[in-house]
């Protein structure tokens, strides 16, 4: 039977998000609001739960499940921006929106699209959700809830306990959150898809969809891997065709004279010759070498 918490909207009582983060660390699976509507919920890892929670939607291996994230910076940890899109999805978040992006090593397999190697993630803004996120300190598995069958997603708390009281562990009811769902963009192929229209506004991301994906740094999760680099273009990839053709053309001309000198050590200038052979006024003052040691000092000592 799932345990149903009512919570305040605006000041969530610590206690009992306390709780409910006990719960998902037990393994359980949640209903909880967002921002756009109600969504199902477990840890990050959790096998059972995303299969639970798969069973539940009636979704294949082919659906992305998301990555509810507190913040942009542990967004970076488990999906590579790249940065035409950085300063739009950070501009767009926390919102309704999820971003399907290429996964980290972070990201368990079983999450991860079976071809496309990417995963949804969002920011939310709901603030009972936020406090939840916080207390966690890692994302939450999600999907919206919409069952099979159904148009719209439910919205009110107590139906969705009454309705899944077997099929959850725990029903968070924070008042009516609304029934349109979240907006999600594509960023995994070379210019962004949107994939379904909903509660986030999609002005700011069509106007990417011109522009052609350069090759560039990667916000990856804390610092650049080679993977990521090689994936987006980056610091690991080849040199252009240009900058190869001029460094060959370099090398070239360099062997050429190397070639024409028989790589025979570099001569002397002939004043060089001429200084050693020169007769030394002081032969007594001469270095292991044989140079010329001229010194005042030693010149007054030795009269």
């Amino acid at each position: 039977m799932a345990r149903y918490f009512d919570i305040h909207p605006a000041n969530p009582q610590r206690r009992a998000i306390v709780q409910i983060a006990d719960i998902v660390r037990a393994g359980g699976v949640i209903a909880y609001p967002t921002d756009s509507c109600y969504a199902l919920g477990c840890q990050l890892g959790d096998t059972d739960g995303i299969t639970r929670i798969r069973s539940i939607r009636g979704l294949d291996d082919r659906h992305h499940l998301t990555l509810v994230c507190q913040d942009f910076a542990q967004l970076g940890q488990f999906v590579y921006v790249p940065n035409p899109v950085f300063r739009a999805i950070k501009a767009a978040t926390p919102g309704s929106y999820t971003f399907i992006l290429p996964a980290t090593k972070e990201v368990p397999r079983r999450l991860q699209h079976p071809r496309k190697k990417t995963v949804g993630v969002r920011i939310p803004r709901h603030v009972v959700t936020r406090a939840l996120l916080a207390e966690l300190g890692e994302p939450l598995v999600s999907s919206t809830l919409l069952l099979p069958g159904q148009d719209e997603p439910m919205t009110q708390g107590w139906e969705i306990a009454e309705l899944l009281d077997h099929a959850v562990d725990a029903v968070i009811d924070s008042g009516d959150c609304g029934t349109e769902p979240t907006t999600v963009i594509d960023f995994s192929g070379p210019e962004p898809e949107i994939v379904r229209r909903g509660a986030g506004d999609t002005s700011g991301f069509e106007a990417l969809r011109g522009l052609s994906r350069p090759a560039g740094l990667v916000i990856g999760p804390g610092l650049l891997s080679r993977q990521s680099r090689r994936r987006e273009g980056g610091l690991t990839a080849r040199p252009e065709p240009r900058r190869r053709e001029r460094g060959d053309q370099q090398r070239q001309q360099h062997g050429q004279q190397r070639a024409s000198t028989g790589n025979r050590p570099e001569q002397r200038p002939e004043i060089c010759s001429e200084v050693q052979h020169r007769p030394r006024p002081f032969p007594f003052l001469t270095t292991r070498s044989g140079s010329s040691c001229f010194n005042a000092a030693s010149l007054a000592l030795r009269v």
